[in-house]
């Protein structure tokens, strides 16, 4: 502290003012900032009860949501379950066509095969790795 007022003594009174100056500028910014800064506080705490607000709001709707998603789960499998069993002959169907349209081009899966490898291999498209399976 003894220190401090030999300091001040010391300084030109020029000084003195430009030191106090600057110490009531300082002043004035924090008490500004400070509102600022609870300004802002209180935006992101409203912010946050409103956030708050909506997830509680949709929580509360869940079990009725949840509920009706199961239904519509079910309600979905039995279509696709009675729709299979009506179209079993189309399955069928489709199946035998697609078996024989791999069956009608290893052929062409082979030339193709031949050609990837004589050229570059490290530029083989994924999708080409398809033809193989």
């Amino acid at each position: 502290m003894n220190g401090a007022r030999s300091m001040l003594r010391s300084l030109h009174p020029f000084r003195l003012l430009a030191l106090g100056a600057v110490a009531q500028a300082t002043a004035g910014i924090g008490c500004t900032e400070h509102a600022l800064v609870q300004r802002r506080l209180a935006e992101r705490e409203r912010s946050a009860q409103v956030a708050v607000s909506v997830i509680a709001k949709r929580e509360s709707e869940s079990p009725g949501n949840l509920r009706k998603a199961a239904q519509f789960i079910a309600d979905d499998l039995r279509r696709d379950a009675d729709s299979t069993t009506a179209n079993v002959g189309e399955i069928e169907d489709y199946l035998r066509r697609d078996l024989q349209r791999w069956i009608d081009r290893q052929d062409d899966y082979l030339r193709e095969a031949g050609r990837i490898l004589r050229g570059q291999p490290e530029t083989i498209e994924r999708t080409a790795v398809i033809l193989f399976l």
